[in-house]
Formats: C-alpha cells, structure tokens, sequence
C-alpha cells in the first residue's frame, strides 16, 4: 500500500492510496464467488456461469463497481491509521483508477483535526452551582412517585376527561386513502399531554365507552413525511376503554408498600439525600463543561463545522438507538410527537457543539501532559462492564473490537483530564 498526503482548503486532508492490481483481481474475484449462486444465463446450470460469460453478459462493471467498494471499505481504516493524520469528520472515498490488470488507486478525503495550544487550563474559575434542595422540589419528586404509582381505574359511568387514559383504536386517511404509521390498536392515549398533533386530544373529550368518533386534524407543514406534511387527515376513533388515575393517599402505608421505609419522614430524608446526590452530580457536569468551555474560549478554539455535524450524527444514532429498544422509530416518534427530524437536530447541536468543543480540549491537554492509558486500566473498565452484564470477563472480550477498546482508552483519558482540571478549578459564588 503506497499512501501520498495533500493539503487542501478549509483544514481538509486527501490521501491517495495506490493498492497493488492483483488486489483488486482477487477483490473482483471475491465478489464473482459471493454472487456466483445468483447468477443465471442460457445454457449454464444456476451457480456454474464462469465468470469471463458473466461479464461478457452483464458488462465490465458488473464486478468492477462492487470490487473497488470492497478494497476500499477494507483498507481505508488501515490506509488513516498509517498516513498518522487524526480525522474529525466523515471521510469520502472516490475511484481514481479500476482497471484490470493496473493499480488500484482510490483517494480519502475529511476534516483533519486542528492544532490547539491550550492554556490557562489551571485554575479556572466555574460558577458554584445551586445544590441544595428545595421543599418545592422535594413535593414535587413525591407528586410525580404518586403518579407513577396511581392506579388507572376503568371507569363506566361517564365520558372522556382531560386527565383520562383513553385507550383506542384508530385509523387515519388523507384523501380517503390511509397512510403508513396511522393507524394503532388498543392504543393508551393521555388526554391532554399533546402526545398527538393538533386538537386530536381535544375531540375526544365527552366521548363515550364503545364511541366511534371522526377526528380531524391539519398536518404541520414542517412535517417530517413530507407526502402528508399540511394535509388534512381524517381518523376514525373507537373509545375501547376509558381509564381514570387514582393517586393513593401518600402516607405511612403508601411508603411501606412502595420502599423499604416504615414513615413517610424516613422516606423523605432519603428521597432529598437522592435528589441532593443528582443535584450533586448534575453541578459537577455543569462545572465542567464551564471549564471546558473558558480553556477553549482563552485557547481561542474554533470547533470545524464538519465535526459538529459528526457529532450530530453519533448523538442522533443513539437516540435512535434509545427508541428502537422502546419499539419506536424516528419516522414514528416524529408521527407522534409532530415534530420534524430537522427540530432534533436543531435541539441537539449545542450538545454536539460542546462535545466537539471538550473532544479537542481535553486531548491536548492529555498530550501536554503526557496522559496516558495502562492496559491494567482497560482491564479493569472491562471488569466493571462484565460485572453490569453478569458476564465472565473472557467472554465479554470476545464481543469487544478494537475500536471498543480504543474508545474504553479515550474515555479513561477523558476522565484523567477532566479530573485533573477540575482538582485545580477556582469555584465563585454566583453573584461574583
């Protein structure tokens, strides 16, 4: 593998790698081999066409495309690793030269990452943050354990409320026709909490149990499914059940059924010890993203765009990931909630931003300092993760990649450096 480096504008990086030709002769062949079984033709039984009738029949890319897909899907990772250049944004691969029996060159192209010096990373001042607990915060923990705790009692001898739990059936039309993600059966909807779009709630106030009732609503026009973004859906609505919520009494008995406590006093002293520990918890956060922030604000640090976006993408991917264990995707949280993927996106790039901003931050303040990772380190994160899991840790090593490991690596060398900055913060009252 022969790698060359050129510098391009706005901080972007190309490489070009030149791999040998029978490299991509045996990529080609590979793929010849995993498509073989598919391949049909006059006079050849399924699975036995050679390869020189395939590509007379089908054509000179036939193979070549997915060939060249394949040597740079392969060695890409290797081809960055060794050029030594740290990139911070998506890469793009592209052909140069495909051609049988020549090399096979291909070039890498992203945001390469950006020099930083830091300074004045010791003794910087944060905001003393706010953790004490309130009696206001305190009743309202407890309002919404009595929630979570109510019963949802079936009622009979009235019609919808807001505040009701109404179970339904539905199906939506537009233009007559119905459309994918509305339509549920047996659906909980909570009258009043905006779980669906526009007035949908609202119509079914005063309906009864068995009721079938006809909805009507405006799609947003910022919609993310842009095929009913405005339109006007029509939904046929069945009231199967109606359900009320019947907060118990909070007393000494509501406590013994739900903890370990015998009074409701013992209960609230460790409810407040618990929200006092995340309130804890959460100022140390917010303490240390201040920090973060001034390093790189004095460091005069401007984060790449093509990072934030990046970031963007990983933290959409997460969530995503947090709906599907939830039986939810995107389209149909959006379908729900009426807003649009480009409304997600908006809410999490400050996030990404300050992500992106703290990536830089703190390693180069691990390189300025020499931070490094020991294996015993990794070992015992490793550890810890098998414990969570209930797994032998040699059978957890067995699902852990490389990249599993380096990330495992930079969060520990994330926590160094955070640790050490925050040792040497100077924390003012928040009137200062």
């Amino acid at each position: 593998m022969e790698i060359t480096k050129k510098v391009l504008e706005n901080g972007m990086t190309q490489l070009q790698v030149t791999l040998p030709a029978e490299d991509y002769e045996k990529a080609i062949r590979e793929e010849y081999e995993a498509e073989r079984y598919d391949i049909e033709l006059p006079n050849y039984p399924k699975g036995q066409v050679p390869m020189k009738e395939a590509e007379k029949a089908f054509g000179p890319n036939f193979l070549n495309n997915s060939a060249a897909t394949r040597l740079m899907s392969e060695h890409h990772g290797k081809a960055v690793e060794e050029s030594g250049i740290q990139f911070v944004s998506k890469i793009r691969m592209n052909k140069v030269q495909a051609e049988r029996g020549k090399p096979f060159i291909y070039t890498i192209e992203a945001m390469t990452k950006p020099e930083l010096k830091v300074s004045n990373y010791i003794g910087v001042e944060v905001t003393e943050q706010d953790t004490e607990v309130t009696e206001e915060e305190l009743r309202s923990a407890v309002e919404e354990i009595r929630q979570n705790y109510s019963r949802k009692e079936l009622v009979t001898d009235r019609p919808v409320r807001v505040g009701d739990i109404a179970v339904i059936d539905f199906e939506g039309y537009i233009d007559g026709a119905a459309f994918e993600g509305g339509s549920g059966d047996h659906f909980s909807l909570e009258i009043g909490s905006h779980t669906f779009i526009g007035t949908f709630e609202e119509q079914l106030v005063g309906a009864q149990t068995g009721e079938k009732r006809e909805v009507r609503v405006i799609f947003p026009e910022n919609y993310p499914a842009e095929e009913i973004a405005g339109k006007p859906a029509v939904f046929d609505v069945t009231i199967d059940e109606i359900r009320q919520k019947d907060l118990l009494d909070y007393d000494d008995a509501f406590v013994q059924d739900i903890s370990d406590f015998n009074t409701v006093a013992e209960y609230e002293k460790n409810l407040r010890e618990e929200i006092h520990r995340n309130k804890m918890t959460q100022a140390q956060y917010k303490m240390r993203d201040e920090a973060v922030r001034k390093i790189a604000e004095a460091s005069h640090l401007e984060v790449p765009p093509q990072m934030v976006d990046k970031e963007v993408e990983t933290i959409l991917e997460e969530f995503c990931k947090r709906l599907s264990q939830q039986g939810m995707t995107l389209k149909q949280y959006c379908d729900l909630t009426g807003v649009t993927r480009e409304d997600i996106v908006a809410q999490i790039r400050p996030q990404a931003e300050l992500k992106a901003q703290a990536q830089l931050v703190i390693e180069a303040i691990a390189e300025k300092e020499g931070i490094t990772v020991q294996p015993m380190e990794v070992e015992a994160e490793l550890k810890v993760m098998a414990e969570s899991y209930q797994m032998p840790i040699e059978k957890l090593k067995q699902f852990v990649s490389e990249d599993d490991r380096k990330g495992i690596e930079q969060s520990i060398v994330y926590e160094k450096v955070l640790q050490k900055v925050m040792e040497n913060v100077k924390i003012v009252p928040k009137n200062e």
